[in-house]
């Protein structure tokens, strides 16, 4: 089992719970969802979530890749969850014993520690308590995988997320600023900033106002949707987007959109408010 690929993969310093996790386990071979939450709190001034944890364990474990990974690497399950039910902060987490040997070597542990630290104080570093918004940093660059992860979803479906996707009660958008002119007419989507307050953006062509998505983005308030915006300049910046903070429903009208034969798609046309202003130096950015 190649332990150490889903060890890079998660401890990236994007989230704290795997680093603390980690440590814990390493230190004393168990720990419980209530130490890691006191952890945060003591630390960042926030209490990680169940799902957050549970998220954490699942990564570990290699049930968040895909199954070309997890054949690839052999990963298996070196975590348990003890006395497991929903929103119980009691619950254990143990190494299982047939990887307790694997773990406990002195290679093994010296490269994990190492790892660890690393990723925490990488966290550590750009942790602002005042731009923390469940689980993201205002204006620090994502991955897709990373949002996945963050948002806590079962699988790692970042290969399918290009634009959006609304799945767990959450819809993360990315938006690559600047199009490159070699792209279909019919992904030339008119998307940017109104002002620093409010951000206009377009669905996919083939929404219309009655399409499934387009109700469920205007029953946010009712359902409690989570809306992420991430931004990036132009495709020369890489696969990372910044996150911009979370958006709320305003509006939105029916247009269309031409493909590249000419003929008429229908698409929506979303105001969002934004719950954070953007700073004004990161707004210039965008719009310079």
């Amino acid at each position: 089992m190649d332990f150490t690929f889903s060890i890079n993969q998660v401890l990236n310093g994007k989230r704290i719970e795997e680093g603390i996790l980690l440590a814990l386990l390493i230190a004393k071979e168990m720990t419980s969802f209530s130490e890691i939450c006191q952890i945060t709190m003591k630390n960042f001034n926030y209490e990680a979530t169940y799902k957050t944890i549970e998220s954490a364990v699942s990564l570990i474990n290699g049930q968040f890749f895909n199954d070309a990974d997890k054949k690839k690497y052999g990963l298996k399950e070196i975590l348990t969850i003890e006395n497991s039910s929903p929103e119980n902060k009691k619950n254990i987490i143990r190494i299982d014993e047939k990887y307790k040997e694997k773990l406990g070597k002195e290679k093994m542990h010296f490269y994990l520690n190492d790892v660890i630290k690393y990723s925490m104080k990488n966290f550590d570093m750009n942790y602002n308590n005042e731009k923390y918004r469940n689980g993201f940093l205002l204006y620090k660059k994502y991955a897709r995988k990373d949002v996945c992860r963050i948002l806590n979803c079962e699988k790692d479906e970042s290969a399918t997320i290009y634009g959006y996707r609304i799945k767990y009660n959450t819809c993360p958008i990315f938006v690559t600023y600047h199009k490159e002119e070699s792209i279909s007419d019919s992904t030339k989507y008119e998307d940017g900033f109104i002002n620093s307050k409010t951000f206009s953006w377009m669905t996919r062509n083939n929404v219309t106002m009655q399409s499934k998505e387009m109700l469920q983005l205007k029953e946010q308030y009712e359902t409690g949707l989570r809306i992420p915006l991430f931004v990036k300049k132009s495709n020369g910046e890489g696969t990372d987007f910044y996150y911009m903070g979370d958006l709320d429903y305003k509006g939105s009208i029916q247009k269309t959109i031409k493909n590249d034969k000419g003929k008429e798609l229908p698409i929506v046309n979303i105001v969002f408010n934004l719950q954070d202003e953007v700073e004004e130096s990161i707004y210039h950015y965008f719009e310079g």
